[in-house]
Formats: C-alpha cells, sequence, structure tokens
C-alpha cells in the first residue's frame, strides 16, 4: 500500500467486470427474490423462495429497514433472573385467527432481558404459515424478517447481521427463549427472551393515559457518547414514538409509553437491542434524567432540557468529525490505483455488514450508483469486520452484497474496532465512526468526508442528508479530470 502504516487490505470481494448495474431493490422483496437467486446458504434461499409465493400481493406495502455496538459476551442469566424478563400471558390466548394488529396476522409482544429491565417489542406473524416473513414493529418501522416454527418453537432469522431469535413454547403457554448475534469479539452474544401472544396490549406493561408529558425536542447529554438530540412525540393514551439524534447518527425508530410517569422507550432490528428510562425533575417538568442500555454490558446515563416549542438546535457538523492530515489532500489507498478508478469521481465508504447504520446507508448509495454511475460515479467500499473467520466474513459481504444489489468493489480491510481501522487509514485524523463516506473527485483528492449516517428514523435531517450528498457527487463529477 506504499508506506508504512499503509492500509492492510486482507481480501477483496468485487463485483464482475463488465457487469451492468444490478437495479436498486425497490422493496424488502426484491432483496429476497436477489438472496435466493445467490450465492448465499441454500437454506436462506428456501426460506427466502417460499415466503415470496405468500407476500407476492402484499410485498409493497412493507418497509425495508434493518447500528453499531460493540458489547461483550455476557449471559443475561448472569445478571438477571430469566424471570425479569419473562412474558406471561395477561388472559386466556384466544384462537390465532382472531389476533392480530392487522388482518391476518397474529402479533407476539416479545420481551429481553436487559441491564435496565424488559426491553419490549412487537413481532407481527402471518397466521397459518409455518414460514416466510414476519414484520418486527418499532413504532411506525416495519422490519421484515424470514421467520419458522413449528407448534412448538419459533425462530427469527437475520441472516446480514449474523443474529437469530429462537423460542419455545413453555407449559403455560408463552414462550421462553434466546437472543444471539455474533460479537465484535468473534464470539456469540446472548440475551435471554420471553414472549406473549399480545394483540391489543401496550408495548410496555403498566402504560396508561397520563398527564406527564415527554413530547417535544430534547438537548441531551449523555456521560460517555456527549451531546445528542432527542425528538419525541406522545399519544393522548401515553403511547411515545421518536429518535434521538447523535453527530455520528441515530438511536433509530424509538417506540414505547409513559409508564408510572416515567419514559420507557425500547428499539430491536435484529443488530441493536436499546432501552432507554428517563423520569421529569419534580421541580422541573422540562428537565429529565434518565439511562441508556444497549444490548448486554453498555450503560449510559443521561440528562436532558427540554426546548421551548418551536426552537431546535444543532449537533456538531458530521462534516466536520472526521478531518484529513495529508499534507497533499489526498487519500492515499493503493486500491485506487486500479484502472476502474482512473479519472473517476470515488466514494470511499467504511463500514462493517454488522452496523445497521451502514445498512442504512447502504440502499442510498446504491440508488446514487445506479443514477451517477455512467457519468464517471466510482463506489469502494471497505469492510471492517467482527472476528477473523475469512470464510464467516465473505458470507456476509456476499450477503450484504446481495440484499442491496451492490455492484461496486467491498473490500475486506480488517478489525472493527476503530483503533485498529484507523491505524489501516493514516491519512485521517481517526475512524470515529461506521460508516464514514470519503468524497474523491476525479483527481482523487478529497472533497469532504462525512462520519455516520442520518437514517431514515430522523426523518427532515435524513432527507436533507440525501440532498447534501447528492451535491456534493454532482461536484465531484463536475471536477477536472487528473492531467495526464
Amino acid at each position: 500500500m506504499g508506506g508504512a502504516g499503509a492500509p492492510l487490505i486482507m481480501n477483496s470481494i468485487a463485483g464482475g467486470a463488465g457487469v451492468s448495474p444490478t437495479p436498486v431493490a425497490t422493496s424488502y422483496a426484491d432483496v429476497a427474490q436477489r438472496t435466493a437467486q445467490s450465492d448465499v446458504p441454500p437454506e436462506e434461499a428456501v426460506i427466502v423462495s417460499r415466503a415470496l409465493l405468500f407476500f407476492s400481493t402484499i410485498w409493497s406495502a412493507w418497509m425495508q429497514a434493518s447500528r453499531w455496538g460493540t458489547m461483550a459476551v455476557v449471559s443475561a442469566a448472569a445478571l438477571i433472573p430469566v424471570t425479569a424478563c419473562e412474558e406471561k400471558p395477561q388472559t386466556p390466548v384466544a384462537d390465532a385467527a382472531t389476533q392480530g394488529s392487522a388482518a391476518g396476522t397474529q402479533r407476539m409482544r416479545v420481551a429481553l432481558a436487559s441491564p435496565g429491565g424488559r426491553l419490549p417489542f412487537f413481532v407481527d406473524l402471518p397466521i397459518g404459515e409455518r414460514d416466510g416473513f414476519a414484520n418486527i414493529r418499532n413504532g411506525e418501522e416495519a422490519i421484515p424478517v424470514a421467520f419458522t416454527r413449528t407448534d412448538d418453537e419459533l425462530t427469527l432469522d437475520f441472516p446480514h447481521f449474523d443474529s437469530r431469535l429462537t423460542l419455545s413454547k413453555t407449559s403455560a403457554g408463552d414462550y421462553a427463549g434466546q437472543w444471539r448475534r455474533f460479537g465484535k469479539e468473534g464470539v456469540d452474544e446472548t440475551m435471554d427472551a420471553g414472549a406473549i401472544v399480545a394483540p391489543d396490549t401496550p408495548r410496555f406493561n403498566g402504560a396508561s393515559a397520563t398527564n406527564t408529558d415527554y413530547s417535544g425536542v430534547w438537548r441531551m447529554n449523555f456521560e460517555q457518547d456527549g451531546p445528542a438530540k432527542g425528538i419525541f412525540q406522545q399519544n393522548t393514551d401515553g403511547s411515545l414514538s421518536g429518535t434521538i439524534l447523535t453527530p455520528t447518527g441515530d438511536y433509530r425508530f424509538l417506540a414505547g409509553d409513559v409508564v408510572d410517569g416515567q419514559l420507557r422507550l425500547s428499539v430491536f432490528d435484529g443488530a441493536h437491542a436499546f432501552l432507554f428510562h428517563g423520569v421529569l425533575d419534580a421541580a422541573d417538568p422540562n428537565t429529565m434524567t434518565g439511562d441508556f442500555w444497549s444490548r448486554m454490558t453498555w450503560h449510559d446515563p443521561f440528562t436532558a432540557q427540554r426546548l421551548p416549542v418551536g426552537e431546535d438546535f444543532d449537533l456538531p457538523d458530521p462534516f466536520s468529525e472526521t478531518t484529513l492530515v495529508s499534507s497533499d489532500k489526498r487519500l492515499h489507498l493503493e486500491r485506487l490505483d486500479d484502472a476502474r478508478y482512473a479519472g473517476k469521481a470515488v466514494i470511499v465508504q467504511l463500514f462493517g455488514t454488522w452496523c445497521p447504520n451502514c445498512h442504512d446507508e447502504a440502499p442510498v448509495l446504491a440508488d446514487f450508483y445506479q443514477k451517477y454511475h455512467d457519468e464517471g460515479l466510482e463506489i469502494l467500499s471497505l469492510a471492517y469486520e467482527f472476528g477473523d473467520d475469512a470464510a464467516r466474513i465473505d458470507r456476509q459481504i456476499a450477503r450484504y452484497r446481495q440484499r442491496y444489489g451492490i455492484d461496486w468493489e467491498i473490500v475486506w480491510s480488517g478489525p472493527s474496532k476503530k483503533e485498529e481501522a484507523s491505524r489501516t487509514l493514516p491519512d485521517l485524523s481517526a475512524v470515529k465512526a461506521y460508516p464514514t463516506a470519503i468524497f474523491l473527485n476525479r483527481d482523487h483528492n478529497v472533497r469532504a468526508i462525512h462520519t455516520g449516517f442520518a437514517g431514515p428514523a430522523t426523518g427532515a435531517e435524513h432527507t436533507k442528508l440525501l440532498r447534501e450528498f447528492d451535491a456534493l457527487i454532482q461536484a465531484m463529477l463536475a471536477s477536472p479530470a487528473p492531467a495526464s
């Protein structure tokens, strides 16, 4: 790679030469069809192909959605007795045909055993089907997920995150099991889980209509992660939704309730398991203190101040979080010397297949690639992955590529730890977050560096970011070609 500290490129998985760009997926069914036609493991293709038949008339109504995490393995049982998370039927379970949040579906409430308490989310399953696709529900977000079930067991698979939730029916009629995810240290992380059939229950037990109001824009500060912006909406029944923005991304679609006057929010997407608790100050209802838990080992207390109605504030600029330290304004990456990048405007993406925020960015980049590739846009993705099992990493990259119809080059570049990733890119001040996008003019001088990604949960911020990326790409394409 030219010089001490140059990037260590361990393996390359590139799109075939001369292959026309694959049309970008417009639905999760498109993604599933590609998976079925790809070289991913056959058991996944079987699940997808059978599910497509069932969903052939309704897939267009579903949203595709899929953040980072660094937690070590700790058994949930070591920190919390499994009874802390058990979901017990509150009423006798009625016939399945009468259950569900929508016609033809059955709703289950699943709860993970978090160090902060129960971390609930909803799953909507098609009635009478043994396999296919279910929907995980986080507020307005619906995440399609492959499932299989028997009379006594339900399994939800997230192959793109190397993650699985397995639940078995107990003698009491509820479910108990475990969520497993391949972790940062190359070993599995687990959380105990319980579930009940729950068509009409709130997300959190004890939720009810209340005069305690958490709606509005909140200036937040986490003890470890620093400044953030909370945007919450509250309904008359006490249910809550919203998100929390950070300088490098967001905490996704949060959903919950007010329980005994306290805020409760959660999200689960197959990679994240986030839980937030908050309480208003008795003397000042515009001041809140609380706690954030991510999976089994991350805990970060926070304080927050509600802004007056109509006021807002800006977080630090994600275009300023990472800077270029090379004196010649260039990113010295040997891969960019390949003929495919000569005279091209290039986006270099730093990402991980384990990172949900990277999965938010991937379809956006795929759209831009389809739109501007013929005008001279190239993308080079550098993958920083969990563990060092080459076969597993290649499989996860293949799943990522197939999921989003990616035809550009993806290079496995090292481990996911940011300190080690920074050593592979000495021209940057640091790798601070995944994803990071480096925008290069046609002469490969660095035009901009964007750290993180504001996903769909951020609404207007997401729309604004897409406009900024589009304008950057147009400026890159209009830049002069290098002198011959």
